[in-house]
């Protein structure tokens, strides 16, 4: 299949592209920190990297370790903590962010404009596409997995046929970049470059004379294209070269981690519905859902239009291009949710599926009236999404300035238990929806710059994040902490006397978040010690936030630091709060 090369020349489609590059930056400025679920907890293992490098903190190192394995969700703690050697926590947050947006919109249209420069309209799509689903769970490392994709495969699309030195160690290293930021799309560019040189192979073969072969004979052997070996088996080679390294570091992680894989409880028919309403690219709020529709036709009518089109494809193409796309979409139905110790596998799928449809379809030639037309539709509806989300961000700012207000209720050298309980109360739900994600690890902005321990700390209890939880101080990491929010009500929430047991000393403060129903049973164990063993030291106008201080806690937090190799003793408790 022939590739268009680009001509560069600045034109009205690429001033619209910056136009609306500008415009996107805008949700990331409506407050001080940008809500998603993992973001903060990304933002605060940052911090953590650094003062940990800078030895600044002697708690840190009495509680967590580093991960000396080369795993892959590196890149972004890797990032951000050089950022915040320079830069506030939250102007950090901020360059990262603004870094994504842009290079995952620029590295895209390189990426269309390397299949086909004439097609490069297409890259309008990059920006429906930027806000996904898993940007919003704050799934920073594969985001940026997606840039080094988008990179990599242009850049191999050009040089596939004239490797040379230079060449060879680029696209290695960007193996490198995608594995240290996410498997999956380390994975998938592995997908792609395989069925695109099994096709290249068999396309660049000459057709073989069966004017001579008796009929049904002659109908059979057309069936089987024959390959060009001795081009597969070169490609081959450059390939297993290019991917070695990293690919033995995948599988020392998947024999480290296992391949285990968990279901996520929903039917079938649910995640059909959910990939054709583009669910993979909504999730702030319910006014998206109109904008998504639209563009699901669109996507849906570009596919449809190649299919009929490419009357001159081979079978084999047909075979390889539209086996890939069914491929995810059985995944994305079928498929674990979970896999190698990672979790969130469908909002990533299916963001995959909508990015091949584009690829395929910058195959095609397609007319001008045709792009201006899509071109115009796709950054309405672009423009659209970034005036609901921005209006949405600007409504619920109030919400998380009130969390924030208790940040400084927090001392510096603190252990705090950090708990989400839902749902907030029925006043309060017109302005935060029952199940708003972010709020599940937003605690981790409130211990910003405390240089104290989060027990929220989730991505310790991973095994391959940079941190760990220190195994000499927590002989269970994996518990804790694993049942702290209540977001569905099936189960009951760890004890404040569970974590005591865990950490083997006492808990300095406990952080609630959208407690109201005090009275619900899933909450009560917790709101029974909290009664008896501390003391509400701040609760935030609209009581969205409330502070809770150890009531034996009559010492600065800094002098009940333990010495190296020495634990501080566990608080004598009320027996009528044990079981």
């Amino acid at each position: 299949m022939k590739l268009l090369r680009s001509t560069t020349s600045i034109t009205y489609e690429t001033i619209a592209f910056c136009v609306l590059l500008l415009i996107h930056l805008i949700p990331l400025f409506t407050g001080k920190f940008f809500p998603t679920s993992d973001g903060a907890a990304h933002l605060y293992n940052a911090e953590l990297m650094k003062d940990m490098l800078l030895g600044t903190s002697p708690i840190h190192v009495e509680f967590l370790e580093w991960n000396i394995y080369p795993d892959p969700n590196r890149f972004s703690h890797v990032f951000l903590t050089t950022l915040l050697l320079v830069f506030p926590d939250y102007i950090a947050e901020k360059i990262l962010l603004a870094t994504y947006v842009i290079l995952f919109a620029v590295s895209f249209r390189y990426l269309i404009r390397n299949i086909n420069y004439k097609a490069t309209f297409l890259s309008v799509f990059a920006f429906p596409l930027v806000y996904n689903l898993s940007f919003w769970y704050g799934f920073y490392n594969f985001c940026f997995s997606l840039i080094f994709f988008f990179l990599f495969v242009g850049y191999w699309l050009r040089t596939q046929y004239n490797y040379t030195l230079k060449r060879t160690i680029v696209l290695i290293f960007l193996t490198l970049c995608m594995y240290f930021s996410h498997p999956v799309s380390y994975v998938f560019s592995i997908l792609f470059l395989g069925l695109w040189i099994v096709m290249d192979a068999f396309r660049r073969n000459k057709p073989v004379d069966y004017t001579h072969t008796g009929y049904w004979k002659r109908v059979f052997l057309l069936q089987i294209p024959k390959p060009d070996w001795t081009f597969l088996f070169r490609q081959t080679g450059m390939s297993v070269l290019i991917y070695g390294v990293t690919g033995i570091l995948l599988l020392v992680y998947v024999l480290r981690i296992g391949a285990s894989a968990y279901y996520y409880p929903s039917s079938k028919l649910t995640q059909v519905f959910q990939l054709t309403q583009l669910m993979p690219l909504q999730f702030l709020a319910q006014d998206e859902t109109l904008l998504l529709g639209i563009l699901y036709h669109v996507l849906f009518c570009l596919l449809i239009v190649c299919v009929i089109r490419y009357h001159r494809m081979s079978i084999l193409h047909y075979v390889v291009l539209f086996g890939l796309l069914a491929g995810l979409a059985l995944y994305y139905i079928f498929g674990p949710d979970g896999a190698a110790g990672g979790s969130g596998m469908h909002p990533r799928i299916g963001l995959f599926f909508y990015i091949y449809v584009v690829i395929f379809a910058a195959f095609y030639a397609w007319k001008l009236s045709t792009q201006r037309i899509v071109y115009m539709l796709v950054a309405l509806i672009s423009i659209g999404l970034m005036i609901v989300r921005t209006k949405e961000l600007l409504r619920l700012q109030s919400v998380f300035d009130e969390i924030m207000t208790a940040q400084e209720h927090i001392p510096a050298h603190a252990v705090t238990l950090p708990y989400c309980f839902y749902p907030i109360d029925s006043t309060l739900e017109r302005n935060f929806p029952i199940d708003y994600y972010p709020l599940k690890h937003y605690s981790n902005y409130l211990l910003l710059g405390k240089k104290g321990i989060s027990l929220d700390n989730y991505e310790a209890r991973t095994g391959y994040f940079p941190l760990n939880w220190n195994l000499d101080k927590i002989s269970d990491p994996v518990q804790l902490n694993h049942l702290n929010d209540v977001m569905y009500e099936k189960e009951h929430v760890r004890s404040i006397e569970f974590h005591e047991e865990m950490i083997g000393q006492p808990v300095d403060y406990v952080t609630l978040v959208g407690v109201h129903a005090t009275d619900k049973s899933l909450h009560k164990d917790v709101m029974t010690e909290l009664e008896e063993e501390f003391d509400l030291i701040y609760e935030s106008d609209n009581r969205i936030v409330h502070v809770y201080k150890k009531k034996t806690l009559d010492k600065p937090i800094g002098s009940l630091i333990s010495a190296p190799g020495k634990e501080r003793p566990l608080a004598k408790r009320n027996e009528a709060t044990l079981d």
